[in-house]
């Protein structure tokens, strides 16, 4: 009897590890390609630590970078997530199946910077992909995505004078939107790039690469889409694009363009992945915005002929 009840309590334990490892599996979600500085990554009940470089990334995992720290991640269907410093991400929802058309990912970023750049998920439909934020909710349709949310998306629409100062806003949860477009390389069925963002009962779909949206509250509706000025460019590309110039910058990220998809796994190999931040091989190219921005969309599909960030030579026009 004794020796029975040993045999099915050890039966029953490696059932339930067997389970487990199922279970995780099924939730394993992607890898982190580059890590910079302190970023922790908590995975349900359990302690948050340290991410490190090819680590897997679970679903609803809760990733948060210090200051001067910052974070890749590569999905399965080789969506990019960038986060700058002070951020906060988790991805609540992700279903991929390359065979099948109803995959979808939502995500939520309560502060801090962020990059976006669609995988294959996006061309299940318009519906697919959804980032919230503490006072927005953005469909993103095939491109790139930029957001900053928090007391910094407000000083930078206060400093370039597109909100006064005494205009009501969360001060933790305003978040302004940024369309870069998915650049001339990119393969993507819609080279223009779309993003909905929503917001007290209200939508603005936003079309034309380097304009922005702003949320000033979750009462509040989003602007009308307005040009991305310089300052604000380069406050994005110094946090998540440019290369380090010494004390506490980041090391630029590759995006998709390196993304090397193993046969025998559906989770991208990034053992060799080079040091770019803008997915080209060619460091040359690096911050080319001619690579990061479609053509300017216009009804009269006239050129940009203004040195902005508009133009897909910004800022080398100048």
């Amino acid at each position: 009897m004794r020796l029975y009840k040993l045999l099915i309590t050890s039966i029953s334990a490696s059932v339930l590890i067997f389970l487990s490892q199922n279970v995780a599996a099924e939730d394993e979600i992607g890898v982190n390609s580059a890590v910079k500085g302190d970023v922790t990554i908590q995975s349900h009940a359990q302690i948050a630590k340290q991410a490190l470089v090819k680590d897997p990334l679970f679903l609803g995992d809760k990733v948060t970078t210090a200051q001067d720290s910052s974070l890749q991640v590569l999905l399965k269907d080789q969506t990019v997530f960038t986060i700058g410093s002070d951020c906060a991400l988790t991805i609540d929802k992700y279903v991929y199946d390359p065979n099948k058309s109803n995959n979808s990912l939502s995500a939520t970023v309560s502060k801090g910077m962020f990059r976006f750049m669609s995988g294959n998920i996006s061309q299940s439909g318009p519906d697919a992909v959804t980032i919230d934020t503490p006072v927005a909710s953005m469909g993103v349709r095939g491109t790139m995505v930029e957001g900053l949310v928090g007391a910094d998306a407000i000083a930078h629409v206060i400093k370039n004078g597109l909100i006064s100062p005494d205009t009501k806003v969360d001060s933790n949860g305003a978040t302004l939107f940024v369309l870069r477009g998915p650049g001339q390389r990119s393969q993507a069925r819609n080279q223009k790039g779309e993003i909905s963002i929503t917001s007290a009962g209200e939508t603005v779909t936003l079309n034309r690469s380097g304009f922005a949206v702003f949320v000033a509250s979750a009462d509040t509706p989003p602007s009308e889409p307005f040009e991305l000025q310089a300052s604000i460019f380069n406050a994005f590309n110094t946090t998540l694009r440019t290369k380090p110039t010494g004390g506490a910058s980041f090391e630029p990220f590759e995006l998709g363009a390196f993304i090397k998809t193993d046969p025998a796994s559906d989770v991208p190999d990034t053992a060799d992945a080079p040091d770019y931040d803008d997915g080209l091989d060619d460091d040359s190219l690096d911050d080319d915005p001619s690579t990061i921005f479609d053509l300017p969309i216009h009804d009269d599909d006239e050129f940009v002929t203004d040195c902005t960030p508009q133009n897909p030579n910004f800022p080398e026009c100048k």
